[in-house]
Order: C-alpha cells, then sequence, then structure tokens
C-alpha cells in the first residue's frame, strides 16, 4: 500500500469515531434536552462498570487461547510502560498557565509517547522479547498515540474532582487526536509494511 491508501485507511476509524462522538456530544447538549447532568452521571457509572468490562471480556473471550496468552504477555508491559513515560514526561515543575499546560499534555501524549513507544518496540522485537507479528506491532504502538482520557474523564466525573480542568484538557487532546492517531497510524503501518 502506498503511504496515500494507508492514510486513507487510518482516516475511517477516526471520522466513525467523531461521528459517534458529535451525535452523542450533541445529545448531551440542553438543547437536545435528552440527558441532564444527572443521566450522564448515572450512565456513565453504566458504561465504566457494565459495559466497558462486558465488551472487553466478550471480545477477549471469542479470541484469547493459551498459546495467544503466550504470545500476548509483551502488551500488559506495553501499557506500564506507556504509563511509566507519561508520568516521566508530565514532570515539568509548577506551570501557571493553562495554555503551557494543554500544550504539554499534547505534545507529551501525540508527539514523545509515540517516539518513545516506537523505540521501546523495535528494541524488543529486536532483543526477541516478542513476536515479529505485524499486526501485534501495530496494536503495541498504537497504544502510545491514542487519548488517554475516557477513563481519567470518567473517574473524574465519578467522583467530582477536577472536573473543569479535566474537561479543559480533554477537549483539546481530543481535539488533536483526530490528527495525530490519523497521522500515527499511517507512520505505524508504514513502518510495518
Amino acid at each position: 500500500m502506498g503511504l496515500l491508501e494507508l492514510f486513507i485507511t487510518a482516516c475511517m476509524p477516526v471520522l466513525n469515531t467523531l461521528l459517534v462522538t458529535g451525535f452523542g456530544s450533541f445529545l448531551a447538549t440542553d438543547f437536545a434536552g435528552i440527558l441532564g447532568k444527572e443521566a450522564r452521571k448515572h450512565l456513565n457509572y453504566v458504561v465504566f462498570y457494565v459495559f466497558n468490562p462486558c465488551l472487553v471480556s466478550i471480545n477477549l473471550a471469542k479470541t484469547i487461547t493459551m498459546e495467544s496468552m503466550a504470545k500476548l504477555w509483551f502488551m500488559p508491559v506495553n501499557v506500564f510502560f506507556t504509563f511509566i513515560f507519561g508520568l516521566i514526561f508530565g514532570l515539568r515543575g509548577d506551570v501557571s498557565v493553562p495554555r503551557a499546560v494543554i500544550a504539554g499534555v499534547v505534545a507529551v501524549r501525540y508527539v514523545l509517547l509515540p517516539l518513545m513507544g516506537t523505540v521501546l518496540v523495535k528494541v524488543a522485537i529486536r532483543l526477541g522479547v516478542i513476536q515479529p507479528d505485524p499486526l501485534y506491532q501495530f496494536i503495541l504502538l498504537l497504544q502510545y498515540a491514542v487519548p488517554p482520557a475516557m477513563n481519567i474523564g470518567t473517574i473524574t466525573q465519578l467522583f467530582g474532582v477536577g472536573e473543569s480542568e479535566c474537561s479543559v484538557i480533554f477537549v483539546w487532546v481530543y481535539a488533536v487526536a483526530s490528527v495525530a492517531v490519523t497521522v500515527w497510524s499511517t507512520f505505524f503501518m508504514w513502518t510495518l509494511s
């Protein structure tokens, strides 16, 4: 596949997500009047505690075998490294300007973490720690480029702590995600093809 075809392929899931998100955002507005503040809170409880675990469990039950568990052991390790790299890059001292905080979060999430993830996955392959399966490599790499805010946003909303601050950061993180995930997906597919 050429770079343009890879870019178009990477755009399709992002566009689907944007359409669903836009529709959901419209339903949550006061203009639509369907989901009020309490309804959104209760819906978040259901999604976080029921739908997400069920969706993950159903998909894992269909695909995971003992042989694939042995091959996929690096996946949780990769998530751990994503957390560690984000934590290390996230220590920028006292930042008092909100724009600097937003720019820092976006830069770490969509520039530094994908670059570090690429290096980590390539080194792990070179050392023979993980199998050289292109789909598996793509999933490992993609974990470093996707927005982190889904569970964090749900947790802050559930506990009512820092909702406003997180909302502002998440708006910008997800606004940039539509471009960043597409670009990084294209780059990852290009490096793996």
